[in-house]
């Protein structure tokens, strides 16, 4: 439907209709006060809402993705047959494939 035309329907009926007497005195001067005087709107709201949404997203697979790690660690571990304490699982799972730092350390040149 086009706006002007129910805009056009909108005003033609409220001429048809007289004033009320139940309608308070400067009503209508309070009202547009009222519009004029209301805050602009934040330009960042919309954003700041996305970027909320994004991170609740990011938190939950951050989380989902390091729960099925650890399920695969443990499941692993125990088809092996290794009773693997719970701080051995986490430093494995933290560290991965990193190399032996003090191995390293040990291979370096002295000068």
């Amino acid at each position: 439907m086009n706006l002007e035309d129910l805009r056009q329907k909108l005003v033609r009926s409220a001429r048809r209709h007289p004033v009320s007497d139940a309608v308070p005195y400067a009503f209508e001067q309070r009202v547009m006060h009222a519009i004029r005087n209301a805050p602009a709107p934040d330009p960042f709201l919309p954003w700041v809402a996305g970027l909320w949404r994004a991170a609740l997203c990011a938190l939950a697979i951050a989380l989902l993705s390091g729960g099925f790690h650890w399920r695969e660690l443990v499941n692993a571990s125990a088809a092996a047959g290794e009773g693997v304490p719970d701080a051995e699982l986490l430093e494995v799972a933290v560290l991965g494939d990193l190399p032996d730092f003090d191995s390293i350390d040990s291979e370096a040149p002295t000068p």
